[in-house]
């Protein structure tokens, strides 16, 4: 059965990963370059990261847009958790 009661340590926690995402949406925000550039980095070592699927993305020209859009998300969804973790009960 499902509750909407929440105890003190699970809203607690919501939070902390609220904090988590949100630094994430921040770092993506306000570096995307550098973001960008550790990820193709990474893209070039293990050979196996450069057989999944969709592994070249990383190499577009039109990926520091994008993870500053992905980067705006998080922070919405950041701050979503962080009401719904301090305002239900």
């Amino acid at each position: 059965m499902l509750s909407w009661s929440r105890s003190k340590r699970e809203a607690s926690m919501a939070l902390v990963m609220a904090v988590i995402i949100g630094g994430v949406g921040v770092a993506c925000v306000a570096w995307p370059v550098r973001a960008v550039t550790f990820c193709r980095w990474y893209h070039k070592k293990p050979k196996w990261i450069q057989e999944l699927p969709f592994a070249d993305i990383v190499m577009r020209p039109w990926m520091p847009i994008y993870f500053r859009c992905m980067g705006v998300v998080f922070c919405l969804a950041a701050l979503g958790l962080a009401w719904i973790a301090t305002t239900k009960r």
